[in-house]
Order: structure tokens, then sequence, then C-alpha cells
């Protein structure tokens, strides 16, 4: 990788932005690398980075890519930067399979992420059930009898829907309480703007395959 330069990154310096246009790939070598999202004006942490690991890359294989996420150092961190030029430049000059096969994975990636928010999954199959609660007043439901109630509906197990509902607590779309009742419950607060922030959720974790991983 000695064409590829290395770059110094310090503690809470941000190594790319959400939003941002991305065209740089990252080998991170040493440190740790802290990947975030903004939902609902808070920042929420998605993914905690040691090397060796390979972060950005889909800036090099998607056209016109925005940063779904912000990648900070939590400490001095050393990184490879990999350009989009210079990986093309790579492709080039590699053998005609080789090219043939990464352009194939990024066209089927560039149809995955168009049809993402198309496609019902899990995620929003449980923002979509927990939304028929809120709007029938129903604001507390009863944790664990909930979660098992969500995955028989969706056909999924259990410990994926409980991720969902930890990571729409960790947006405060909705609150883990205890009842005092040796009851621990899913509290649905009024809010207008549930099934838009929710999606807007989703929109932020679909690079990083939620639905796959949870």
């Amino acid at each position: 990788m000695a064409e590829f330069p290395t770059r110094e990154f310090y503690k809470n310096q941000v190594i790319f932005k959400e939003g941002s246009e991305g065209n740089m790939a990252y080998i991170l070598t040493s440190g740790c690398v802290e990947l975030s999202v903004t939902v609902n004006n808070q920042n929420l942490v998605i993914a905690t980075l040691n090397p060796v690991t390979v972060f950005g890359d889909m800036a090099l294989i998607l056209r016109d890519h925005r940063r779904t996420a912000t990648a900070t150092a939590l400490g001095y961190s050393e990184v490879v930067e990999i350009n989009k030029s210079s990986f093309e430049g790579c492709l080039k000059n590699s053998p005609q399979i080789i090219t043939t096969i990464l352009n194939a994975i990024a066209g089927r990636l560039q149809q995955t992420t168009a049809k993402s928010l198309k496609v019902p999954d899990i995620f929003i199959g449980t923002v979509e059930i927990l939304n028929m609660f809120r709007t029938h007043d129903k604001q507390e439901l009863i944790n664990d009898h909930t979660i098992n109630t969500i995955a028989r509906i969706l056909v999924t197990e259990a410990p994926r829907i409980r991720k969902i509902i930890d990571l729409l607590a960790g947006a405060n779309l909705i609150q883990l309480k205890d009842n005092g009742q040796e009851q621990h419950i899913i509290y649905l607060p009024e809010e207008k703007n549930f099934m838009e922030k929710a999606m807007r959720l989703y929109e932020n974790f679909r690079e990083f395959q939620l639905n796959q991983n949870l």
C-alpha cells in the first residue's frame, strides 16, 4: 500500500462528516474510530472500529456518494487513505476478470441501496407495529411480551427485535422504563413525527446493512 498515503488523526478529530460528499475510503491501522449518526438532534454511536478495519469504502464504488455517518477519532489514530481515482487506476491495471467481478459487485450494491427504502423489512415492521399502538393511545407496553409478539408477527428472532427497540430508545424515539411492579415497559411518548424520525434513523443505517446485522 506504499502508493496510498497514511494520515494521522488526533482525539475528537473528524475524519469525515455525515452528509458530506465521499470520494475516499480508509483503512484504520492504529487507534480507534467511532461512527455516529445524528437522529432527533442527538448523536447516536453505531460502531466503534479497531485496527485493522476498512471504512468509508462505499465512496469508492457508488456514484455521487454522501456519507451516511460521521467518523471521529477517539484517540491518536492512523489511517491509510484510498482515493477514488487511485482505486479506479488500480482496477484498470488489474486482470480483466477481477475488474469484471468488482464492477458486478458495485452494480449490485447500487441496486440494493436504491431498493433498501422500498422493501419492507424487520425494522420498518417493528416501528409500524409500535406506531399502531401509539396512535391507539396504548403508550405503555410490557417489554418482553411486546418483543416476543413482534418477533412472532415478523417471523424472526426476539434478539433482533430487542436490538431495534434498543436502537429506537437510544434515539429517544421510545423510552424503556420500570413501571414499579417489577415489569420493564416500552413507553411510547406522544410524538407527531414518530414515523418520519424512525425512517430517518432507518435511512442512516441502511449502508450498514441493518436488516442483516440486527
